[in-house]
């Protein structure tokens, strides 16, 4: 049993996550779909017991608050936002409750699923429109109550159960309201919460980012400086010259000019000229 409890919250889930709507119209959505599982094999049940007692209107009511409640839950997995659903549907729940709390029914029982309705529509409709609607529902309900009218037939309730059902309203709407600023108050912190990580998520990926540019210039300049090392060539160590001619001996043993010799071994380039000494000594005649 459990098992299977468990797969049906798991493919719910699922189907509200798919859904394309905000997170917050998710939350919602979630907790719409608990009333709906919760509320309409009750919502049958109770039609079907009203139904044998011949209490046709109220079967009826039943069933179409049922039908709404199904039907929204549909179009609440399309719409961006759900509030007309929920607004819809609160309208049939409560005309529902005002009609059990006018037909009483078995020792005026049925005026007890009144204290549903703020529980539920406070948390739909938020904190101020669920506390709006609230409050009309009671307006209503302590009218048909208290005051006396020639349009309506009302169950005669005792005045002590009225008191006792004003209070409890009032006490429950209340909780009702507590409860969803709260859960109001806990949603904006944690979405501040997500604003703040995903703001130094950002900071951290820029971070990374100049880091590994960086290590790539890095890299890029080391690049080239082994480049320019591999076209580098030094002399160094004892290099065997003729003590005459000037030549000098490689590795081989062949004897080179020292010219042609430092070209083959440096990056170096000749370029001939004449110094005074040799101008004078050669060139006499031009010196002059």
């Amino acid at each position: 049993m459990l098992r299977h409890i468990r797969a049906l919250s798991e493919n719910l889930d699922t189907l509200v996550n798919k859904a394309p709507i905000s997170a917050e119209e998710k939350n919602l959505l979630q907790q719409y779909t608990v009333f709906l599982l919760l509320g309409i094999p009750t919502m049958v049940i109770y039609g079907i017991y009203n139904l044998t007692k011949s209490n046709y209107m109220l079967c009826t009511l039943i069933f179409i608050s049922g039908l709404g409640l199904s039907v929204g839950w549909y179009f609440l997995g399309k719409l961006k936002r759900g509030i007309i659903v929920y607004r819809i549907n609160s309208i049939l729940f409560g005309l529902l409750v005002l009609y059990m709390l006018m037909v009483g029914g078995e020792g005026g029982s049925q005026i007890l699923w009144m204290y549903t309705f703020p529980l539920i529509v406070i948390f739909l409709l938020g904190k101020k429109e669920g506390i709006f609607w609230t409050g009309g529902i009671f307006a209503i309900s302590f009218a048909l109550l208290w005051m006396p009218s020639n349009l309506f037939t009302v169950y005669n309730y005792n005045v002590q159960f009225r008191i006792r059902f004003v209070t409890i309203f009032v006490i429950v709407s209340a909780i009702a309201y507590w409860f969803e600023y709260l859960r109001h108050k806990y949603r904006i912190g944690m979405e501040s919460e997500h604003r703040k990580l995903q703001e130094e998520k950002i900071l951290l990926r820029h971070q990374i980012e100049e880091r590994e540019k960086a290590e790539k210039e890095k890299g890029l300049l080391i690049t080239q400086l082994q480049q320019a090392l591999l076209k580098v060539k030094l002399l160094s160590g004892f290099l065997p010259i003729c003590a005459s001619c000037k030549k000098i001996r490689d590795d081989k043993g062949y004897w080179n000019q020292i010219e042609a010799y430092i070209q083959d071994h440096s990056e170096a380039e000749f370029s001939h000229g004449i110094c005074p000494e040799c101008m004078k000594k050669l060139y006499p005649d031009f010196v002059n």
